[in-house]
């Protein structure tokens, strides 16, 4: 993103005129990236046929779409590194929620919410997007921005105030 590349990259998304003003072949760089695009999509596709032995229509439906979603806004949408940590965190809460989990209604009997998956999801994607709109990558980077602003705290030696002897 901000190599020289990547900027280009980003002035032909947002200003093709301009780079191509600039001298850039607008048309050339997008059809890089689409066929980038194309070629890692394809890569995911070739690896979910791997992993799961089958493909067929239903594979991709509106509910697989959404999880996709939910996979990207859970990891977050600023950080490439939000996609893999998104989907690892959405497989795991996919294989170890189950019907056992279920969070009791006080003096009402039955439950509050609890013991289906899309609710579960949907009370931990309301709360990663409530306390970090960047989702789990934006906590990460908060934290450490947080142990470097701590780190600098704790360097700063104090400075003697009294008359020198």
């Amino acid at each position: 993103m901000r190599t020289p590349f990547g900027i280009a990259f980003q002035g032909v998304r947002d200003e093709p005129i301009r780079m191509g003003s600039l001298g850039y072949n607008v048309p050339l760089h997008r059809t890089l990236a689409f066929g980038f695009a194309a070629f890692m999509a394809s890569l995911g596709g070739v690896l979910y046929v791997w992993w799961s032995g089958q493909i067929a229509p239903g594979n991709v439906d509106l509910p697989e779409t959404i999880n996709l979603l939910i996979m990207a806004v859970i990891g977050g949408l600023a950080r490439i590194e939000g996609a893999w940590v998104g989907a690892f965190v959405f497989v795991l809460m996919q294989s170890y929620i189950t019907d056992s989990v279920k969070v009791p209604l006080l003096g009402f009997g039955g439950t509050l919410f609890g013991g289906k998956f899309p609710t579960l999801v949907g009370v931990i994607f309301l709360v990663i997007v409530v306390v970090s709109p960047g989702g789990l990558m934006g906590i990460w980077d908060r934290l450490f921005e947080l142990r470097g602003r701590l780190g600098r705290w704790r360097s700063v030696e104090p400075q003697p105030t009294g008359p020198a002897a």
